[in-house]
């Protein structure tokens, strides 16, 4: 049998890959609740598996090393289809939307519609695929972190698929809503922009509210978590001083960082987090792109121009003229401490304001260490 680890932060990583340190800490886990509960639901496959922890401790105290790292998805390996769909024929609506289907079939599917009746002239649909790896462990390319039992979206590909939707965001919408007088609450909305397979423009918004004052819900759990964390280990308990003062310090760039992953989950129709295993499929990424392709001679002149005007003007050609950005002139007053009570913030989540009800800052800019999460081993 290949066993894996349950939980921890290599979770489901196989023994022969996993670190001494993991395979130690997980099986004193797993020890402790069997002899406190020695007729517990599954012991003997815990003690079976206490027994392949033992024999692989073994192997690694007598100079054995760790297998190669295999990788963590089949999408790491999964190729594009190649269909036609993605070549000319992405310009008519009838292999487009048997594209769709297609896709559909096979990958997580991120469109702004399940079907096109029509293009406009000069436009196709252009297919971009995100592969995500779902290894949430320290030795994994922080593509996802831990979730309870899912795998949470970092940042850092919330961006990429916001990048192949083609986001664009609002410099004049994109601001903090509060008036900056207490350095520790900001209320941040991000606003982007995408275009639909119609040629329209959807406007979608983000907002997150952190609240990093004391007294409030969130510094109340990692106080809370802080000193079960060092009961557990043994070890001094600094109340959660060291992430409290890294969320504070970095307090504007989270909350614009939070606001703008939800603003593309919101514009690419994603969730938040998933199964490991779901993400053996990647996500195909449709979108409407500028090709100038014509039929007619005088049409495709007119294009060309057009392309070139659009490669000089950029965002303008893309949207029209915009305003200069406007700069923020008052905002509102932080509401009274404990009044921010944090939503959700995986799992779909669109609404609300919250910071999510759990420090992390997985995926983000700024801050380059995060709190351990607390592992439930069932």
């Amino acid at each position: 049998m290949a066993w894996k680890l349950p939980f921890g932060r290599a979770v489901d990583t196989p023994i022969n890959e996993a670190t001494p340190k993991d395979l130690q800490w997980v099986r004193k886990v797993i020890a402790e609740k069997l002899e406190a509960d020695p007729g517990k639901a599954y012991a003997d496959k815990d003690r079976q598996f206490i027994a392949a922890l033992d024999a692989e401790l073994k192997r690694r105290a007598n100079g054995g090393a760790p297998a190669q790292r295999q990788p963590r998805t089949q999408a790491l390996a999964k190729a594009p289809p190649q269909t036609d769909a993605l070549g000319k024929a992405m310009h008519d609506p009838a292999s487009v939307n048997a594209q769709i289907k297609k896709l559909s079939e096979e990958y997580h599917l991120v469109s702004p519609a399940t079907r096109v009746d029509a293009l406009p002239p000069g436009c196709g649909v252009a297919a971009t695929f995100v592969v995500v790896n779902p290894d949430a462990s320290k030795q994994g390319p922080g593509e996802v972190y831990k979730v309870g039992d899912n795998v949470g979206l970092s940042g850092v590909t919330l961006a990429k698929i916001g990048a192949a939707v083609g986001v664009d965001w609002d410099p004049n919408e994109s601001r903090r809503l509060d008036d900056g007088s207490d350095p520790h609450y900001c209320h941040f909305r991000a606003v982007c922009r995408v275009r639909s397979f119609d040629g329209s423009i959807r406007t979608v918004p983000g907002e997150v509210e952190i609240d990093a004052r004391e007294g409030s819900p969130l510094v109340d759990e990692i106080r809370t978590k802080a000193a079960a964390r060092a009961k557990k280990d043994g070890k001094s308990n600094d109340g959660g001083a060291s992430q409290i003062l890294e969320l504070r310090k970095f307090l504007l760039r989270h909350a614009e960082s939070k606001a703008q992953n939800r603003a593309i989950a919101k514009a690419a129709g994603i969730k938040r987090s998933y199964k490991a295993a779901e993400l053996d499929k990647p996500f195909a990424v449709l979108r409407m792109v500028w090709t100038g392709e014509s039929d007619d001679p005088e049409t495709k002149r007119i294009f060309a121009a057009k392309t070139a005007d659009a490669m000089l003007g950029g965002a303008r050609a893309l949207y029209g003229q915009r305003e200069p950005v406007r700069q923020l002139t008052e905002g509102h007053a932080p509401p009274p401490v404990g009044s921010v009570d944090g939503s959700p913030e995986f799992g779909g989540d669109d609404g609300g304001g919250g910071y999510g009800g759990s420090y992390d800052t997985e995926g983000e800019e700024g801050p380059t260490s995060d709190p351990a999460p607390d592992f439930d081993p069932n």
